[in-house]
Order: structure tokens, then sequence, then C-alpha cells
């Protein structure tokens, strides 16, 4: 091969390639193709001609994605096999392949099978939510999919517990608030039964027909409001121009108070 721009032309260096000196006149083709799992999928071709002179026989697995080919060996005589480990709810398709006897790169392969796509499995690998408080009483919930979807994610689940100062506990399997179709991905907790400035911690459990995967937890504070539940100060008269006012701090401080103003 070459190149050539406006400067001159560039030569690459040669690759040998050697064509078979023969191949089998005739590689059956796959006739039954079909998962029988999550991770298997049955094959099976007609049997070779008796004097093929094929001494090695295999067959070839492509997955759609990798686009690579995996070979399973197999014997002349046979007309059947199990290829297992594959990935689950992945399309694949196969082909045979054989080499004649005595003869060096003598190897060819038959047609290509139709695609079967093996069955699901659980989904794997939830990621957990990221979480973003644009208000004292919102929380917006969003995720990503399962790095292993492994089938079809029909529903998500969101969990959500209040943590106090000194943490949540890890048994605490939270409350249930909401449940979405598998295609959406966001969510927006609202409402009185969120209380500003708290630590809440989300988890998000992806659902297919097989099983679930359920995201480690991820936690935010609300935002701050203005807090409420202030007492009225106690004034004591302590000479003819003063005057001694106490107070306590606001039942639900909803933040930090940063200063107490008197009028």
């Amino acid at each position: 091969m070459f190149g050539t721009i406006s400067a001159g032309a560039g030569y690459s260096a040669w690759s040998i390639v050697t064509v078979p000196e023969a191949t089998p006149e005739s590689i059956p083709a796959v006739t039954n193709f079909t998962a029988l799992s999550s991770e298997s999928i049955f094959v099976e071709w007609d049997p070779l001609p008796p004097d093929s002179g094929v001494d090695q026989f295999r067959v070839i697995v492509y997955a759609e994605l990798p686009a690579l080919g995996s070979e399973w060996p197999a014997t002349p005589t046979s007309t059947d096999l199990v290829i297992s480990g594959l990935s689950p709810y992945t399309w694949y398709s196969a082909r045979l392949a054989a080499c004649l006897q005595g003869i060096p790169n003598s190897c060819g392969t038959g047609p290509v099978s139709e695609h079967v796509q093996t069955l699901e499995a659980p989904p794997l690998d939830q990621p957990s939510p990221s979480l973003t408080s644009p208000g004292a009483t919102t929380v917006v919930v969003s995720w990503r999919a399962p790095v292993r979807p492994n089938g079809v994610i029909q529903i998500y689940r969101i969990q959500r517990r209040e943590c106090p100062e000194s943490g949540c506990q890890p048994l605490d399997s939270g409350i249930l608030v909401n449940i979405v179709n598998g295609s959406v991905q966001s969510f927006v907790n609202d409402g009185l039964d969120l209380r500003p400035f708290t630590m809440y911690e989300y988890s998000v459990t992806a659902v297919n027909s097989q099983g679930e995967a359920a995201s480690n937890w991820s936690d935010i504070r609300t935002a701050e409001a203005a807090p409420t539940g202030m007492a009225s100060p106690v004034v004591s008269a302590i000479g003819a121009y003063t005057f001694f006012i106490s107070w306590q701090p606001p039942s639900h401080p909803n933040g930090q108070v940063c200063v107490f103003e008197t009028v």
C-alpha cells in the first residue's frame, strides 16, 4: 500500500499472505442454533461425508459486541455441541470450521448461522444515584443503568432513609419512596415528609425478569429553611434603664443559626 500527498508518496511494509493449498469441499451449515440459558447455546449441524478427509473440526461463535470469534473444538464425527460460558442477553452467531488431514493451511469455514440471543440473567453492578437538593424539602435523584443489565430493565425502585448525626445504620433498608419505569432515570422527591437541613440517603434497585441489583447508598443534606419554633424571650429589669434578655434556640433551626437579633 502507499499514500500520496503533494510532497510525495509513502509506502507501507509488505505483508505476506499464504493462500490455502486446499480446503474441504463441503463444510456443513449450522442447522440448529438455540439459546439454552443466559450463558449457553446449543449448536447442531449435518454430519460430514465419510470421505471428507477432515481431521480438525471446530465451532466458531461470534458475539455481536465485540465482533470477535471464539472457537470450540469438536470431533469430525460429532453433529452437535453445547457452547457455554457466554454472556447473558447477548446476540451470537456461529459457523463451522474444518481442516484437511495432512495438508498444512487447509482450513475452511461454512456459512454463518442465524443470530440467537442468550436468555436474561439478573442485572449486576447498579451505580449509586446522584443527588441534589434545590430546596429545603426537595431532593432530585438521578441514576444510570446497571453496568451489566443482562436483560431489559423493567422498573427501578427508589429507597430512602433518614440519617441521624451519628450516621445511618447499615442494616436499615429505608422506605420505598417510588417505583418508576425502566426507561426513567430520574425522580424528584418533594413533599412534607422531607425536612429542611436533614441528612438522607438514597438507593436505587434495577429489576429485570430474572432478578434485581441494588446500588450502594448516596447521601445528601437538604437545603436550609427559615427557623421555626422561636419562643418568646425572658426579659428582666435590672435597673431603671437596663434589661436582661435571655432566650432559647428555636425548636426547629432548619439550618445553622448565624445570629440572634433583638427588636
